[in-house]
């Protein structure tokens, strides 16, 4: 086409090739008309009957071809549109095209489908059909990757160019104690998120976010979403990954230990009681008797050592089963009568799936920690009664959380905590914080311990899953 000549539509080059096969033969009947000595009048009227004819095809064809056009102009808009339940379909050759609802189970009959204009609607409508299989499967793939990112325990989250949150799952969500509208209605910027973002996975560092802290490892990569850059983060807590190797090399360890040294220890304590009895006469040697007895010393608390460990390292695995917290803190409210507790019981009906007697070993335990840190508060401070140890139960989110808040004596060395051994008692073991941890740990919760920032004072938190009631 030269420049600045305008396109003429199909419809109307239809009109003017109609135009141009019947004006040659409509000029050579009149002529042949006129020579007949036909009269005037039979001639303008033979002459505008077939005007009227050839005009009246001429605009039955262009308005025929411009009815089956405008028809496919409509199905291809509706599939560009992503509306794909739409088909064309012609009844036969002489019927017009018309746009009907999709059905996957019809199908045409080839007889009927002849002809160029069949031919491009049966193309197009097998287009549709390709498209709608390929949205379906898309969106299926779509769900189904949501699902498993949604439950992977891994916090995850996208952003785009300008640190706008696009993409969030349920663990990111658990962390920032946040839901999920409001997280992508915000920036990282806006959860000073920017220097944990800013690490790489061989980085781990600490952090500590609303609902939990630890040390977490940082894993990113870039995608393409309409067109644009995004980078998405994986947050995960390399402590709970450590600790779970390191438990499994004490337990390899503490079995060996506890197996050769009991075989030696047991005879040599059994063996010094003996001697001692033996020699337990005036006219032995006290030397003799003093020095078995230090034996027998040494070899009971070797004992009760490796006893501690094989302790920490047998700790059998939950029998889980439903059950609801608040009956098991009334229960050790009984059994604890002596120390003084306050119970806050919760709203809702807090059930969790857990092991009721490692669960009562790990709250007794707690509990007679904050007593005896209350005691110990009150011997070296001003002498009152003991404050009353607060225990509250309260869900949110998924989870449970039972916190036991003293007005003891605090943390002193927050480090070795849960160090198996360590201990400030004078008489204490050192393991029941870290049984207690490896119990809660093993019921899929956590254990932390910290000082009051309201006053003097420890406090206790045990988060667990919340039974799923659906």
């Amino acid at each position: 086409m030269k420049p600045g000549a305008r396109a003429t539509s199909i419809e109307g080059a239809l009109v003017r090739w109609v135009l141009i096969a019947a004006v040659p033969p409509y000029i050579l009947l009149l002529l042949a008309v006129f020579r007949l000595d036909f009269s005037w009048a039979a001639i303008c009227l033979v002459g505008l009957t077939l005007l009227v004819h050839i005009s009246l095809v001429a605009y039955y064809g262009q308005a025929r071809v411009a009815g089956h056009l405008r028809t496919l102009a409509n199905l291809l808009e509706a599939i560009v549109n992503g509306d794909y339940s739409l088909r064309g379909k012609r009844q036969s050759s002489d019927d017009p095209l018309q746009l009907s609802p999709r059905q996957p189970s019809a199908r045409q009959s080839p007889a009927r489908q002849e002809g160029a204009l069949s031919e491009l609607v049966s193309q197009i409508n097998a287009l549709a059909d390709t498209l709608a299989l390929q949205r379906l499967e898309a969106r299926e793939s779509q769900l189904l990757l949501g699902k498993v990112i949604d439950n992977i325990d891994i916090a995850m989250v996208a952003v785009d160019n300008n640190d706008r949150i696009t993409l969030v799952n349920r663990a990111f969500c658990q962390l920032l104690d946040a839901s999920r509208e409001r997280l992508l209605a915000s920036t990282v910027d806006q959860w000073q998120l920017q220097p944990l973002l800013a690490t790489g996975p061989e980085q781990p560092v600490d952090w500590q976010f609303p609902r939990k802290d630890g040390r977490f490892s940082v894993y990113r990569d870039q995608f393409i979403e309409n067109g644009k850059p995004h980078r998405f983060f994986l947050i995960r807590d390399v402590r709970l990954m450590l600790r779970s190797e390191e438990q499994q090399a004490w337990k390899k360890l503490i079995r060996v230990i506890g197996h050769e040294i009991n075989n030696s220890l047991t005879p040599i304590s059994s063996l010094s009681a003996t001697l001692q009895k033996m020699v337990d006469k005036p006219e032995r040697s006290d030397a003799l008797k003093q020095g078995l007895a230090v034996i027998h010393q040494r070899a009971a608390g070797l004992i009760t050592l490796v006893g501690g460990y094989r302790e920490l390292a047998k700790q059998p695995s939950p029998k889980l089963k439903p059950l609801c917290l608040l009956s098991v803190l009334d229960s050790i409210r009984a059994l604890c009568a002596e120390y003084p507790l306050e119970l806050h019981p919760p709203v809702s009906p807090c059930r969790v799936n857990a092991d009721r007697a490692q669960l009562e070993q790990v709250l007794i335990n707690l509990v007679k920690n904050a007593h005896e840190a209350q005691l110990l508060a009150a011997v070296n401070g001003p002498a009152h009664l003991p404050d009353p140890i607060v225990i509250t139960l309260s869900q949110e989110q998924g989870r449970v959380l039972v916190t036991i808040a003293d007005h003891g004596t605090g943390i002193s060395n927050p480090a070795n905590l849960f160090v198996p051994f360590y201990t400030t008692k004078p008489t204490g073991s050192g393991i029941g914080l870290a049984v207690s941890r490896q119990i809660v740990e093993s019921h899929g919760g956590e254990l932390s311990l910290s000082n009051r920032k309201d006053g003097r004072g420890c406090i206790a938190r045990v988060t667990l899953p919340a039974l799923d009631e659906s």
